[in-house]
C-alpha cells in the first residue's frame, strides 16, 4: 500500500477517533531471534496525531513503507542504552503503555503513519482515553471561539 491509497487513510480514521496528540516516543529498529528481540538502531520522535489504531509521527528518513518498528514511550524505556540515553530527559509524557510493535503503512521524508500490530484491550484503552481527552479539549475550544 502507499500513501496515495486514501481508503487506507480513511478506513484507519473511521476505526478508532485521531487527535493530534503530540508527545515524544522512540522508535526501534529490531530482529526477532530465538532469544528474544535484539534491537539495532533508535531515534527519538514525536506523534503528531494518535488512535487506538495507529499515529502519525515524525521522522527525518529513517523509516519506509513495510517496515516493522517498536515504539515506546517514556515509562517504557527500560533497555540500559535507554536509561544511559542523554535524550531521555527531552521526554515528559505520562501515558503508561507497554512496547508497541508497529509497521510503516506509509512514510514521506519527514513523517510516517504506523499501525499497531497486536496491541493489547488495556494499550487500546490508554490510547483512548488521551485520544478522547484530547478531542473532547479540540471540540470544547472550537465552540467557544
Amino acid at each position: 500500500m502507499t500513501y496515495s491509497d486514501n481508503s487506507v487513510a480513511v478506513a484507519n480514521r473511521r476505526n478508532a477517533v485521531r487527535s493530534s496528540l503530540a508527545m515524544k516516543i522512540c522508535i526501534f529498529h529490531f530482529e526477532d531471534t530465538e532469544k528474544g528481540r535484539a534491537y539495532s538502531k533508535c531515534f527519538m520522535s514525536r506523534t503528531v496525531d494518535m488512535s487506538e489504531t495507529g499515529a502519525q509521527i515524525l521522522q527525518k528518513g529513517h523509516l519506509k513503507e513495510g517496515d516493522v518498528v517498536e515504539l515506546r514511550v517514556k515509562h517504557a524505556l527500560t533497555l540500559k542504552r535507554c536509561l544511559d540515553c542523554d535524550k531521555l530527559y527531552k521526554m515528559k509524557n505520562t501515558m503508561e503503555i507497554a512496547p508497541l510493535t508497529a509497521t510503516v503503512m506509509w512514510a514521506k521524508e519527514d513523517r510516517c503513519g504506523l499501525r499497531f500490530d497486536d496491541i493489547t484491550k488495556a494499550d487500546q484503552n490508554t490510547i483512548s482515553k488521551y485520544v478522547w481527552q484530547k478531542h473532547l479539549k479540540e471540540i470544547k475550544k472550537f465552540r467557544e471561539e
